[in-house]
């Protein structure tokens, strides 16, 4: 992390390699292959619940990879991500807003604190709970993260024909849509 957030020469390069890696063309397979297209029938049979859930693992994973070029974990990022949408919360908050218990919060923020990336305060209206806030450097860091984000789901849409993006990011908007409409009842 030191390097994705250095202070020399005016700011950072956060261009994630990883992605870099994941999104340059791919050469052709060789002639011969064993069993040509039947990774592609595999998936082309999978039912959708199935193919969901294997497009969240994957993505997960890509994610994941991501996160790591900015030197946080990817429960981490999610950390930062629910601080920066509240701008303080109450450990409680955190742990109810990334579905953990609070013990595993507290865990996983005191390396953020650590590194400078959030500290921690006495709640003013609670004395006897603790606020989590996004520090400077942590904003800096969130900078980083959505510039990876764009960067990823940019390469992953170029991936696609362009005359279908549109519809994919609608479906996709639909979707969440109805499972925030699900994980808020």
């Amino acid at each position: 992390m030191a390097a994705a957030l250095s202070d020399e020469g005016g700011g950072a390069d956060f261009s994630s390699e990883s992605i870099r890696r994941r999104f340059a063309p791919r050469p052709e397979p060789a002639e011969g292959h064993l069993f040509p297209g039947a990774a592609a029938r595999r998936r082309a049979d999978m039912p959708f619940s199935r193919r969901m859930s294997d497009l969240i693992r994957r993505l997960q994973l890509l994610e994941r990879e991501a996160k790591a070029d900015v030197g946080v974990t990817l429960p981490q990022a999610h950390a930062i991500h629910s601080l920066m949408d509240a701008g303080s919360l109450r450990m409680q908050e955190l742990a109810a807003d990334l579905g953990l218990a609070q013990s595993t919060v507290t865990r996983l923020v005191t390396p953020l604190k650590r590194m400078g990336l959030l500290d921690r305060r006495p709640d003013s209206s609670d004395g006897r709970a603790t606020r989590a806030f996004l520090t400077e450097q942590g904003m800096v860091l969130v900078d980083a993260l959505l510039r990876v984000d764009l960067e990823l789901y940019d390469g992953l849409l170029g991936r696609l024909p362009e005359n279908r993006r549109a519809e994919v990011v609608a479906a996709i908007a639909l979707i969440h849509e109805a499972v925030l409409e699900i994980t808020s009842e």
